[in-house]
Parts: structure tokens; C-alpha cells; sequence
């Protein structure tokens, strides 16, 4: 090694502990405070709803949404947010409306965020019209006190829980983040995300859509006329299942697996992974694995059950 480089070496670490040097100074005259790095300033700011509303419109970035049952029967949106990335709370048209106001400079945007800005909507447990949400990173929880006639839920990253009742259609739609949809009655329930898992459980509807591309999928206890389900990447299990009319699942690579499933008529294709567990009745067996086992029962009578994989074993028995 020439000397010219190893006085170079001499430098560059020199300058790595002078700086690690400053660090801890710095740190320790701040008492290890990270969010004292940060350029944002948070609040707390409470806003009393006096208008009638019926319906509630959210369009924000990205602080966390959670409804709670007011306890004095009034309405207040409080939210925790900086100050140059506030919300704006308005009743307009009968519709509670929640946007963000975004006034920071264009350095403001660089910047080390320790906080997460919230969003706590307390309101009466009543029926509600329409619930529409869109968000770019947020978690949006709403539980089972609440009561619309329609829920739209869309986000970029972020994770969703929904236990409210919907009288209509319910649709969530996330690009990475897991959804939880629990006890519920709907017409039609959609359900679909790009990355993340998806959870059913205790729901009453006509239609039930559920779609990933990478990502699990469970549901339990669920009664109605149509499931469809479609995904590339990920396994797929179905718990005390009821369905009156057509179960259709199709997957690119993941397993299958019934427990206590019955359907009017049963299709299954997948291309890599397993089909197997149990159905409650009989059905008109269709079954084909280019390199897998084939264990089904020799029924003759009920509905249509064709299940078609490419590399996977079909082991399906009638659960007494």
C-alpha cells in the first residue's frame, strides 16, 4: 500500500470518528430524543362537527384512520398531524369531508419522520349512506358499532380492518397491506390487494370477490350465493363455508384447502399446489394432475366438482 493511500485511509477515519464523535454529543445534549431530528412539528387539533352529516368523504396521505362511537352522542374529528400537513374537517352537501392541506415548502418534503400522523373520527352509532376512503399510506380501522349502507375503501400501502355492517356493497382495494373484513352482512363484498393477505371472516353476502396477486388467503365461516377467488401467488383455505350457488378458485401457485366447504357446484384450477381437505356433500367428481395423486370419492350424484392442477396432488373427502 503507497503511503499517499494509506494517508488518504488516515483521513476518511478520522473523519468517521469525528463525526460518530459529534453524534453522540449531539444526542446526548438532545437526551437521545430521535424526533428532535426531525424539521416536523405535530399537533393535536379537535374539530366539533355541529352540521348534520349522512355520509363521510376522506381523501388524504398518509395518517391513520380509526372511527370511534362517540360517548356523548356528538360528533369531533381530532387529528394528530404537523403543521404544514394539516386536514381539513367540513360538512359539505351532507357528507363529512376530510382532506389534507398540504402547505410545506419544497424542502419541508426532506425530511426524518419519528411520528405518525391520526386521524380519530368519533361519531353517533347510526346508519350511515356512504363511506368512500382514499388514502396513499394509511391503516384504516372501523369497527363493529358502525353501520353504512356502502363502504369504498382504496389505498396505496396501508392495512384495512372493517367489522361494520353494510347494508349494500362493500369494496376494499390496496396495493400492499392485509385486510380484515369480520362479521359482517353485505350484498357484495370485494376484496382485492396487490401484496398482502386477506381474511373473511363471519360475512353474509350474495357476492363475494376476493382477488391477491402475492398473498394468502383465509375464509371462515361464511355464508352466500357466489365466491370467486383469483390469485398468482399464494395459498387459499376455506373454513365452514356455505355456498348456495357457484365456489370458483383459481390460482398460479399456492395450495387449496377445503374444511367443511359445500357449494352448488365447485371449480378449482391451479397450476402449482394442492387441493385437498373436505366438502360436506357428495358431488359429480371432474378431477385432473398432470403429476399428482387423485383421491376423491366415488360419488355419483350433486353438483359439478371439477378440480384441474398441473403439478399437485387432489385428495378431497366427504367430511361426516
Amino acid at each position: 500500500m503507497s503511503k499517499k493511500v494509506k494517508i488518504w485511509l488516515a483521513v476518511a477515519l478520522s473523519l468517521v470518528l469525528i463525526g460518530g464523535l459529534i453524534f453522540v454529543v449531539s444526542m446526548t445534549a438532545l437526551k437521545w430524543d430521535f424526533s428532535a431530528l426531525s424539521f416536523s412539528k405535530y399537533q393535536t387539533n379537535t374539530y366539533e362537527i355541529s352540521e348534520e352529516f349522512s355520509s363521510i368523504l376522506i381523501d388524504i396521505d398518509t395518517a391513520d384512520i380509526e372511527f370511534k362511537p362517540s360517548n356523548d352522542g356528538k360528533a369531533t374529528v381530532v387529528c394528530y398531524e404537523q403543521e404544514n400537513l394539516s386536514h381539513s374537517v367540513l360538512v359539505k352537501s351532507g357528507a363529512l369531508t376530510i382532506e389534507v392541506l398540504d402547505t410545506r415548502e419544497w424542502y419541508e418534503h426532506i425530511n426524518i419522520v419519528f411520528n405518525s400522523p391520526k386521524i380519530t373520527i368519533n361519531i353517533p352509532q347510526k346508519a350511515y349512506d356512504l363511506l368512500k376512503i382514499n388514502t396513499d399510506t394509511s391503516d384504516v380501522s372501523i369497527p363493529k358499532e358502525f353501520a353504512f349502507a356502502s363502504v369504498e375503501i382504496k389505498g396505496d400501502t396501508g392495512d384495512i380492518f372493517v367489522a361494520s355492517t353494510v347494508s349494500n356493497d362493500l369494496k376494499i382495494e390496496v396495493d400492499t397491506g392485509d385486510v380484515w373484513v369480520d362479521n359482517i352482512s353485505a350484498k357484495t363484498v370485494e376484496l382485492e390487494t396487490t401484496t398482502g393477505d386477506i381474511s373473511v371472516k363471519k360475512v353474509n353476502c350474495d357476492n363475494l370477490f376476493v382477488t391477491v396477486t402475492t398473498g394468502d388467503i383465509s375464509v371462515e365461516k361464511v355464508n352466500c350465493d357466489k365466491l370467486t377467488s383469483t390469485g398468482d401467488t399464494g395459498d387459499i383455505k376455506l373454513i365452514d363455508v356455505i355456498i348456495v350457488g357457484a365456489l370458483n378458485i383459481e390460482r398460479s401457485t399456492g395450495d387449496v384447502t377445503l374444511d367443511g366447504v359445500d357449494a352448488g357446484t365447485i371449480t378449482i384450477v391451479t397450476d402449482t399446489g394442492d387441493v385437498e381437505g373436505t366438502i360436506l356433500s357428495g358431488k359429480v367428481f371432474d378431477v385432473d394432475s398432470d403429476t399428482g395423486k387423485k383421491i376423491v370419492p366415488l360419488s355419483t350424484a350433486g353438483g359439478l366438482c371439477k378440480i384441474t392442477t398441473d403439478t399437485g396432488d387432489i385428495i378431497i373427502a366427504i367430511k361426516k
